[in-house]
């Protein structure tokens, strides 16, 4: 829900559950959009086309529309097909610092399924959408994996650093998401 604030102090810190909150700075003249991460400059124009291309219950953030799922936890495998086949959309992408800070927030800070994966078993790394791999928060690096085959995939955990599961075995986890528009 969008509300404004009309209020010549700085707005209290932006955080997930302030989403969507505007706030009007008088002594700046100058309208502020909460992200769910950092107090921005509005524009209007990006926001609103894009909270309105985004599915009911999608958060709009930086060209795509994102969704958390929290209700059932799943392997990365199940996962995968759930974005595909329930949500029409693929695993999240992770191309900046940025990316990875808003989408930690995004996840309430708690482990969450990401789409990179090595399932090939080439040991080569790659996005499931076809993004470029090109930004990594590995825990460790390089990234090391005792598991046979080595077809494995990439969890995000404590501090949003990336964790290496197994791709069908590992525990289930909540998953984001994305669409891109």
């Amino acid at each position: 829900m969008n509300w404004a604030t009309a209020d010549t102090s700085v707005p209290r810190a932006c955080v997930p559950e302030l989403m969507g909150l505007l706030h009007f700075n008088q002594s700046t003249n100058q309208l502020l959009y909460c992200n769910g991460v950092s107090w921005k400059p509005w524009a209007p124009t990006d926001q609103i086309v894009g909270a309105q291309m985004c599915p009911q219950g999608w958060t709009f953030q930086g060209g795509r529309c994102y969704i958390l799922s929290t209700e059932h936890k799943l392997t990365w495998n199940a996962a995968n097909r759930a974005c595909r086949e329930r949500f029409k959309g693929s695993l999240a992408s992770v191309l900046s610092k940025a990316d990875m800070d808003w989408l930690w927030d995004f996840s309430g800070r708690k482990p969450f399924w990401i789409g990179l994966n090595n399932r090939e078993g080439r040991g080569r790394w790659e996005w499931v959408d076809g993004e470029p791999f090109s930004y990594t928060n590995w825990k460790k690096t390089p990234p090391y994996s005792k598991m046979k085959g080595n077809r494995t995939c990439v969890l995000v955990w404590r501090r949003a650093k990336w964790h290496i599961r197994d791709c069908k075995s590992s525990r289930g986890h909540r998953f984001v998401c994305s669409v891109k528009l």
